[in-house]
């Protein structure tokens, strides 16, 4: 009988070449990283609703025809050191796009959330910095319930197509109102 090149591996070297000699024990490694593998998974925790939440404050603000650099220095800095103050800041977060300004407000956790939109709003109240010309600013509470990473423009167009009640706003998901069942 002539002896195959491609099957012999009575020669060969390596941890591959062990274990297809030795099949009995490359079946109990293989048990044992099933019985391990299940283990586990019955001791992983599962949460339908998960109890992770961030609340965020979130300030908009219009001035029509103002550069984000001028929003910056007019509206945001204003905003952002009258926050700093409160005792529930951990975050802050600002943009500033063509006439319109946002400054975001992350609270602790555990803080109440009407409290820290109403100590917020008191807060941009209390500054007289602003210009004339902008409108009154419009302070509400958002819980971001979704929050994803898109890398992809057309993965991003894809996903607001299927689901118009998302608003993507600087890499994050929010949702609005779930007007889709396919947004479940």
């Amino acid at each position: 009988m002539k002896r195959n090149p491609y099957n012999d591996t009575s020669e060969a070297g390596g941890l591959f070449a062990w274990f297809a000699r030795n099949h009995v024990a490359a079946n109990l490694l293989m048990i044992a990283v099933v019985v391990v593998g299940v283990l586990v998974a019955m001791n992983i925790r599962q949460e339908i609703y998960p109890t992770y939440a961030v609340d965020t404050v979130e300030v908009s603000m219009q001035y029509r025809g103002a550069s984000p650099e001028e929003l910056e220095q007019s509206i945001i800095l204003p905003i952002e050191s009258e926050l700093r103050g409160l005792e529930m800041t951990k975050r802050i977060l600002s943009s500033a796009t063509e006439g319109s300004a946002r400054v975001t407000l992350e609270i602790l956790p555990g803080f109440d959330r009407n409290r820290a939109l109403q100590e917020v709003t008191a807060a941009v109240a209390r500054i007289s910095l602003f210009p004339d010309e902008i409108e009154p600013p419009g302070c509400r509470s958002v819980r971001p319930v979704v929050a994803a990473c898109v890398t992809w423009r057309w993965a991003a167009r894809w996903i607001r197509g299927r689901c118009p009640s998302l608003r993507i706003k600087s890499k994050t998901v929010y949702w609005r109102s779930l007007k889709s069942p396919w947004c479940h």
